[in-house]
């Protein structure tokens, strides 16, 4: 449900009446936010879309003041205009009423028993909400779209990729000849974006966007910055969402790797650290289809993630000397950090893989199953980190110490405070999509600091600070509390639901 004044209309605890503005299509408009003021001329402080709540504390007493005062709120483009009676007015002022109908701005009463407060919280719920919806979508499309490549390849990416964005899709070659394109002759008719390929092949740009009144047009590069090996072009009639941008390079990685063959080349690296991106962000969509995308390595019963640190030509010549060893025994991809990581298969020690050569500095997962590589990524990053630190060439994830606690306490009784402890949050969880353990989890491990957490959750911080405090609220504990934080954090470790 998308944050509007007639969602919040429809909200019987709030308790609002709307006395103007129900016929105009300001009341079904987004609520940017939401505001109070009791400044006669609060629009230097708005930037549009916002809910003013007022008590009308310094409302004008003549009619011309408040036709002013109105007109003021419409040119700023306000959502709509929340009138608190109980206060300085026991009801809204006819004047008040009288200019807000003439000028067609959406007027409600907030009721006594009603704090602002509430109608803030109300759109921060349906804001997540919608967030929450459209994560769900995009996943659901990531996985459809994968599952079109496993079974029918490029052709049967761009077919479905087309259906998802209800528009058409290109794909073409570096010359840019058309490979597959959906429907049939839509490059016959749709040429705007040849103009751009010049520019997007030399790499300096990943991506192009062209727009007119019609329709909205977007060309991206297949491959990586230093081999571009295709393109694809995708058109719609309305502006792209934050879902298709997703569905989009979710697209893109996999016809990467379908347009990249050379094991060695830039493209097929690039394509493998977005998947791998793609599998750390939503294991339970990809995870499925490794063996599929990924080679035989996915296929082995016990596979261990290594990550490697050092000069870069040496990561470079690493990197191609594990590409030379095929899929079948090495899975090599870069990480947004610049070190490599490489799931290898139990068969390949250290030493074959190239992993102890002079300047490396190596960090171990354990012993994991293929689907688990996401687990195994962030445990072998941070037997990686413990190594840099101590000066060593190698370190394993259980030499960090890392997950000793749960050893000492036995599995069942840390399981069992583990779910007594986040049982209300897990509950919040089935009720509403939204992830709270994994917030908590994430803020946890960037000490509490929110900026850093919320851009590895890819949200907004005030999202993060939100889930936050409702995870507080709902386990009733002061997170600013050090002895809390550590239990938490043990909880969440030994959290297996």
């Amino acid at each position: 449900m998308t944050a509007s004044l007639a969602a919040l209309l429809r909200r019987a605890d709030l308790g609002l009446t709307l006395l103007s503005g129900g016929d105009t299509d300001r009341v079904t408009e987004p609520i940017r936010w939401v505001t109070t003021s009791e400044l006669v001329d609060p629009t230097p402080y708005l930037r549009g879309g916002e809910l003013v709540l007022t008590t009308g504390m310094r409302l004008p007493a003549g009619r011309a003041g408040v036709e002013a005062y109105v007109a003021r709120l419409v040119a700023a483009g306000v959502a709509g205009l929340g009138f608190g009676v109980g206060l300085a007015h026991q009801t809204v002022p006819a004047r008040l009423v009288r200019s807000a109908r003439a000028a067609g701005l959406p007027l409600v009463v907030v009721d006594e028993p009603t704090p602002f407060i509430a109608i803030g919280e109300a759109v921060a719920d349906m804001r997540v909400q919608a967030e929450v919806r459209e994560l769900a979508e995009a996943l659901r499309a990531q996985q459809s779209i994968t599952r079109a490549a496993v079974t029918h390849g490029p052709e049967g990416v761009t077919r479905r990729l087309a259906a998802l964005l209800d528009g058409w899709v290109i794909v073409a070659d570096i010359a840019g000849r058309v490979l597959h394109e959906v429907p049939g002759g839509i490059s016959d008719r749709e040429n705007r974006w040849r103009a751009e390929l010049g520019r997007l092949r030399s790499g300096h740009r990943a991506s192009a966007a062209l727009a007119t009144p019609d329709e909205h047009v977007t060309v991206q590069t297949l491959g990586g910055a230093d081999q571009v090996h295709g393109f694809l072009v995708t058109g719609r009639v309305s502006p792209p969402s934050t879902a298709h941008h997703s569905m989009t390079n979710v697209a893109a990685a996999l016809l990467s790797v379908a347009l990249g063959r050379e094991p060695d080349s830039g493209g097929a690296r690039a394509a493998r650290a977005t998947l791998m991106a793609s599998l750390a962000e939503h294991p339970d969509v990809i995870a499925p289809l490794l063996p599929a995308l990924g080679g035989p390595v996915f296929d082995q019963p016990i596979t261990r993630v290594a990550a490697v640190a050092g000069p870069a030509d040496a990561l470079d010549a690493l990197h191609a000397h594990l590409e030379t060893l095929g899929t079948a025994l090495a899975y090599p991809w870069a990480s947004v950090d610049g070190d490599l990581l490489v799931v290898l298969g139990e068969a390949l020690d250290a030493r074959a893989a190239g992993l102890s050569e002079p300047g490396l500095v190596c960090g171990w997962s354990t012993a994991l199953a293929p689907a688990e590589t996401p687990r195994g990524a962030r445990e072998a990053l941070q037997a990686l980190r413990f190594a840099v630190r101590s000066g060593a060439d190698s370190r394993t994830f259980d030499e960090t110490g890392a997950g000793s606690l749960w050893t000492v306490a036995g599995a069942d009784r840390t399981s069992a405070f583990a779910a007594r402890l986040l049982d209300p949050l897990r509950r919040y969880e089935q009720q509403s999509s939204v992830p709270l353990r994994e917030s908590l989890r994430t803020w946890l491990a960037h000490h509490g600091q929110y900026d850093p957490a919320a851009a590895a959750l890819n949200i907004h911080r005030n999202t993060l600070r939100y889930r936050i405090q409702k995870a507080g609220a709902l386990m009733r504990c002061d997170l600013d509390n050090p002895t809390v934080r550590m239990e938490l954090w043990f909880a969440l470790g030994a959290d297996v639901s």
